[in-house]
């Protein structure tokens, strides 16, 4: 009995114990009039642990009172607060932040007449590389929270009612969306970065603010260009980049002693206004010039997508003699179509290591790694771990959040689901399509569009290409089922396609395809104009741009990651093929000039076949090397990243004689080497890509064989990189040798942002180059400029060949 009396107050005593050691302290943080200052941080004295307050102010943070003796509260531009944890009677304390007094007529303030904002950005900007090396290398857990809030809508849109689809309040008002993410950031100097996401949870639709990860918040401003690659494809000015003086003036508001630091307060003024840079205030440390907050803004005249304000705030503390970031906010608004948006993200950083012993080869091209148990940590682990509380608003849609994931393992719930969303609807279906889902089993019915399954060509006439996709979920792993058929009034022929395509390793991103059926296809299997395109000019203005053929044919193919950044793909087609000619010449018009072609496009005037019917076996194998390829894993899957350095793409294709009475005997190798938005900072980004290739052998080969390149002959085109605006879709098909070459340049809005009126539309100014070589035809030329912006672009080209001038004129895209 005694053993047990003696076991029990040992346990007594060290409950008694931790209770007094551990103390989550909250309250709020407000200023002298009583009104909420978002985000401030509150960490321990000479240490980087702490937390900050939501937007509303709030605060709440754990603390251990036998290590603990004086708590720090900070915000950009009020006075620091010491809290004294031996002195709180309770653990319910409201912080009063006095405004900063910014002082420019005390002599004991470093006598502020004697210098000026601008002397001491340039000295900021002296000492910019030095200040810089903090970052070398560091490892940090951040905490981040990303809220979008709607907060104006119209009471219909669409024909629907906006409140009950997105479940607003009675003010027309609700969270879209809700993120929390606790990682570890590690960083090593000169760019090597690695997020290892712990834990993860997300409610809602993440549509208009694209930046929710730690690594996203790393906006580095010693550097001289700040990007934002999803936010916008131009690069932003830092306020203390090397040529921060052509784009800034700066104001010395005063100079104010924090912590027992001297702080100049200076703001950033643009000098033009439609410049890519910030507006706001900056704070720099005296005697090191090191930044020690900001407080900055971005407008839509900046040239910003998807929001029309953005506010950057950035909080440092001293850590190990380092001035370190503590807090970084982003705080957006915006409006479009009457709906008006507002959302912030913000990231606390915690538990900074200045010196981490990064193990060998820490550092791969993995930059995130999401664990597939990211998200099965239950709401406790974010509560004891969320150094940011969240607000009442956001707790009633986490807690929604909730009930609707338990209610997701209910099959009733699935089922209830399921019969909202798999309701059928005539118009979406003629011009979308319509999608039956079972959610229990993970079964995805797709039904085409049926509008743009109606089709119009020379060969076939009038007709319907229908097809309905079976996708059938188990585990990481997927497979496809897609049958195809197709009718035409001509021929009165019924053709079908099948596909099967099983995604079995996502990690190796490995897949295995098998295609068979009697199908038509397109003599240039690049696709020289898309069915709908070519349908409208065939019988708008009798032009029929494409030109067709047959094939009854089986096919498999796969592909896998050999190697991080070494794609390897191979496949073997055996199919009989048949060459076609015009039977239809159908306008809707009477056009006195006629355009029309024949199905020959080597004798357009003659309609005769362009090759004899044949069986052919072709063997088809790819090698795609990117250099130093950067890739995140998330959920057992790979997601390559946009590349940094060129990629390497080496195709060979053979035809096999013999076998299955194939007649094909050729080989054909092509290299080609690619490189996609290469920053040149502040002027934009470039693309190219060169090709060249030859066929070794050509002992027996048929047009569809043949090398065959994008080309273009409408008014609407593709706008892809080894896109042609003038180039006949068949007249440059080879079957020889050729070089190909494309260049492009985005310049992101540098010239047409000092137009008037113009840089208003945010338009992007392109201009670029294509080149093709083959022996029959000689050079070909194109140079073109042109804008664009979303889904839109208007290109002016002018082309020449071997014998000069050929043609000019515009050509527009539009992806609606």
């Amino acid at each position: 009995m005694k053993f047990l009396l003696y076991i029990f107050a040992i346990l007594l005593l060290f409950t008694n114990t931790v209770n007094a050691q551990s103390t989550i302290l909250k309250g709020k943080i407000l200023t002298t009039r009583n009104i909420a200052i978002p985000f401030a941080s509150v960490y321990v004295e000479n240490s980087a642990n702490g937390t900050s307050a939501n937007h509303e102010g709030d605060y709440s943070i754990n603390i251990n009172k036998e290590n603990v003796n004086v708590l720090i509260c900070t915000a950009i531009g009020y006075q620091t607060q010491y809290i004294n944890v031996d002195s709180l009677k309770n653990n319910n304390l409201d912080i009063i932040l006095q405004p900063e007094i910014y002082l420019l007529n005390t002599v004991s303030v470093v006598s502020a007449f004697s210098i000026t904002g601008k002397q001491i950005i340039e000295k900021a900007i002296l000492n910019r590389i030095k200040n810089q090396e903090i970052y070398k290398r560091y490892s940090v857990n951040v905490y981040v929270k990303s809220m979008q809030k709607l907060v104006n809508a119209p009471k219909t849109f669409l024909g629907k009612d906006v409140k009950k689809e997105l479940k607003l309040d009675s003010n027309g008002q609700g969270i879209l969306y809700l993120s929390e993410s606790q990682s570890q950031l590690n960083f090593q100097s000169p760019n090597s970065i690695k997020e290892i996401m712990i834990s993860s949870h997300a409610t809602g639709n993440e549509g208009g603010f694209p930046l929710s990860k730690a690594s996203d918040l790393t906006t580095n401003f010693y550097q001289n260009l700040i990007n934002w690659p999803t936010l916008s494809s131009q690069s932003f000015v830092s306020p203390i980049a090397d040529n921060a003086m052509v784009f800034y003036n700066y104001k010395l508001l005063g100079v104010s002693t924090i912590s027992g630091n001297d702080v100049y307060k200076i703001q950033v003024i643009p000098k033009h206004n439609y410049d890519p840079v910030f507006a706001g205030n900056i704070y720099i440390l005296k005697n090191s010039y090191k930044i020690y907050g900001l407080d900055l803004k971005l407008n839509k005249k900046a040239n910003i997508n998807f929001v029309d304000s953005l506010v950057v705030k950035q909080q440092y503390i001293l850590e190990n003699a380092n001035w370190l970031p503590a807090t970084v906010n982003f705080k957006f608004y915006g409006k479009i179509l009457g709906f008006s948006f507002e959302g912030y993200l913000s990231g606390v950083n915690n538990n900074y290591n200045a010196n981490p012993n990064f193990e060998p080869n820490f550092f791969n091209n993995e930059i995130l790694r999401i664990d597939s148990n990211v998200n099965n940590r239950d709401s406790a682990f974010l509560a004891t771990n969320r150094p940011e509380p969240l607000s009442i608003d956001e707790e009633m849609k986490l807690k929604s959040h909730y009930i609707a994931v338990n209610r997701a393992l209910s099959k009733t719930y699935l089922d209830s689901v399921d019969n909202v969303s798999n309701k059928f609807k005539i118009i979406p279906f003629a011009l979308r399509g319509f999608k039956l889902n079972n959610r229990k089993h993970r079964v995805v019915w797709d039904f085409d569009a049926f509008a743009p399954a109606f089709f119009y060509n020379t060969v076939e006439g009038f007709g319907v290409n229908y097809g309905v996709t079976f996708r059938k979920s188990f585990g990481i792993r997927s497979f496809i089922i897609k049958p195809e058929i197709r009718y035409s009034t001509q021929t009165k022929e019924f053709n079908g396609d099948l596909t099967f395509n099983l995604l079995y390793d996502p990690i190796k991103r490995a897949s295995f395809k098998v295609n068979m059926g009697s199908a038509y296809r397109d003599l240039n299997p690049n696709g020289s104009i898309n069915t709908l395109n070519n349908s409208l000019n065939t019988i708008l203005f009798a032009q029929n741009f494409m030109k067709l053929f047959k094939k009854e044919y089986i096919s498999v193919s796969g592909g896998r990651d050999l190697y991080n950044g070494l794609y390897f793909s191979s496949g073997l087609e055996l199919a009989r093929r048949y060459s076609l000619i015009n039977i239809d010449t159908f306008t809707f018009r009477d056009i006195t000039r006629k355009n029309f072609t024949s199905n020959n496009p080597r004798d357009p005037t003659n309609n005769t076949k362009l090759f004899p019917d044949n069986t052919a076996l072709n063997f088809s194998a790819s090698l795609v090397y990117t250099i130093d390829q950067k890739y995140s894993t998330k959920a057992k899957a790979k997601y390559y990243e946009t590349p940094m350095w060129p990629r390497l793409i080496l195709n060979y294709r053979k035809g096999i004689s013999g076998a299955f009475n194939s007649t094909a005997n050729y080989d054909f190798l092509e290299l080609e080497i690619q490189q996609e938005k290469i920053n040149t900072g502040l002027l934009g980004y470039s693309s190219f890509s060169v090709s060249a290739g030859k066929f070794i052998d050509q002992k027996e080969l048929y047009f569809p064989d043949y090398k065959h390149f994008s080309g273009n002959l409408a008014l609407v085109f593709n706008p892809g990189l080894k896109s042609f605006h003038f180039l006949d879709y068949y007249a440059y098909s080879t079957d020889n040798r050729f070089m190909e070459a494309h260049y492009e340049h985005n310049f992101t809005g540098y010239f047409v942002r000092k137009i008037p009126l113009l840089r208003k539309l945010k338009l992007e100014e392109i201009a670029g180059v294509s080149y093709l070589s083959q022996p029959i035809k000689g050079n070909y030329t194109e140079f073109y400029i042109g804008l664009q912006r979303w889904f839109f672009k208007v290109d002016y080209a002018f082309a020449l060949n071997q014998m000069g001038y050929i043609q000019q004129g515009f050509r527009i895209y539009y992806g609606l």
